[in-house]
């Protein structure tokens, strides 16, 4: 994942448009190029952007970093992605586009993480309003992962 993909998701993720996440640091058309990989952003002007949205750049590079060196997960990432991207969008149409995506690579071989068919669950559930819909599966790793969150904050 490049760095403009990276603020593309991040972008996303927060429900910004382009102009918001420029945020005045540099243009609207700009950012939106080094998003499309077109530009390349220096690292001044990065973490200026980053600091004006309140990302923090440490966290943004750690995430730059484990997504460039674990190649096995090209694959989850790019799927979360465009799951992250429908889900914010609300576009059932969109996720079932992924959702195929997914299920064809997966008879063809390729291997996902398990984060992969929970975020999936998930943004279906979002983009539907409707929890009822999660699965069972994914109740339980929720539950899970809350739990142990919990022993570590009160233990």
């Amino acid at each position: 994942m490049t760095i403009g993909e990276l603020l593309k998701s991040t972008r996303l993720n927060a429900g910004w448009t382009q102009k918001e996440m420029a945020a005045g640091v540099v243009s609207e058309s700009f950012y939106s190029k080094v998003e499309r990989g077109i530009h390349n952003i220096d690292a001044d002007t990065l973490v200026k952007l980053l600091k004006a949205r309140k990302i923090n750049p440490v966290g943004f590079f750690k995430q730059a970093i484990d997504i460039a060196g674990n190649e096995k997960n090209t694959a989850s990432n790019t799927i979360i992605f465009k799951t992250m991207h429908a889900t914010n969008s609300r576009d059932l149409q969109e996720w079932q586009q992924v959702f195929e995506e997914y299920k064809e690579s997966k008879e063809k071989g390729v291997e996902y993480t398990q984060w992969v068919s929970y975020v999936l669950d998930l943004g279906r559930a979002w983009i539907l309003r409707s929890p009822e819909n999660i699965t069972p599966k994914t109740r339980d790793q929720i539950k899970r992962v809350l739990n142990e969150k919990l022993e570590y904050i009160y233990f």
